[in-house]
């Protein structure tokens, strides 16, 4: 069998970025497989898009995507790279902040567009008795270490002090094309301080000290959608309705059904 993959966009509430939908048919099972989304060189990982297969269809839901331009999403098995046709995420923000489920999301501004980072080397030099060059000792840079400064107002400076207070890892989404700045990071935060601006209003300005990170948790899928969302689908129906609605469909059709809508 074939493999194909496809993406679609689904419902969003709140205001926030729609998910992205990756479905991706034609494994095999114990194959393993790979499942990345891109922008021109930029590349990150999609939730849950390292394991093995159990060859059913495999649904995994992004909502790291960064917004407004071509997104081209990847699933690599056994070398063989398959590619699905682009698709484009539209929002307004130039740039959230957000938990790794994406279930918590702020709307901010960043306050410095120079974009300043610096790396540790790891290299450590030692002097050999007669021989004037040292040795070295070196390794892989680590990542990249920034003062990241954003700006949120009202709800949005709510939600900033939630992710804060939690300790775990953010995700930070650009708008693509944000000069050389990457359009998805995973960043651990260090230690934060914030500060109201101006003499009224609650816009407040948030100084984090971060560093970027790979996917803590890369085998982990993402829902889009819970059993809550199937209910409200269906609260005014009972289980004679629910067959009427999906005779001739099976249950990866269930699976990747957009329950927003």
């Amino acid at each position: 069998m074939a493999i194909i993959i496809t993406t679609s966009l689904l419902s969003a509430a709140g205001g926030a970025p729609a998910p992205i939908q990756i479905v991706v048919t034609g494994l095999a099972t114990g194959q393993e497989y790979t499942v990345q989304g891109s922008y021109g060189n930029y590349r990150w990982p999609v939730p849950g898009g390292i394991n093995v297969s159990d060859g059913n269809q495999l649904v995994l839901t992004d909502n790291r995507a960064p917004f407004n331009g071509p997104l081209v999403y990847t699933v690599t098995v056994d070398g063989v790279v398959y590619q699905a046709a682009p698709i484009e995420l539209v929002f307004t923000a130039t740039t959230v902040v957000q938990s790794l489920d994406g279930k918590t999301l702020a709307v901010v501004e960043v306050t410095d567009p120079t974009d300043p980072r610096e790396s540790e080397h790891r290299a450590s030099k030692f002097t050999i008795s007669r021989r004037s060059d040292p040795v070295f000792r070196i390794d892989v840079p680590l990542t990249p270490q920034m003062e990241l400064g954003v700006e949120a107002d009202g709800t949005h400076s709510d939600a900033m002090k939630a992710l804060l207070a939690t300790g775990h890892p953010l995700v930070r989404r650009n708008t693509v094309g944000l000069r050389d700045i990457p359009p998805v990071e995973l960043l651990i935060v260090y230690s934060d301080k914030s500060r109201l601006i101006g003499a009224v209003g609650t816009l407040r300005l948030f100084t984090l000290d971060a560093q970027v990170i790979g996917d803590p948790e890369p085998g982990t899928a993402l829902a889009a959608f819970d059993w809550d969302d199937f209910d409200a689908a269906y609260v005014l129906s009972d289980w004679d309705d629910f067959d009427a609605a999906w005779s001739g469909f099976d249950w990866d059709d269930f699976d990747k059904h957009d329950w927003g809508v």
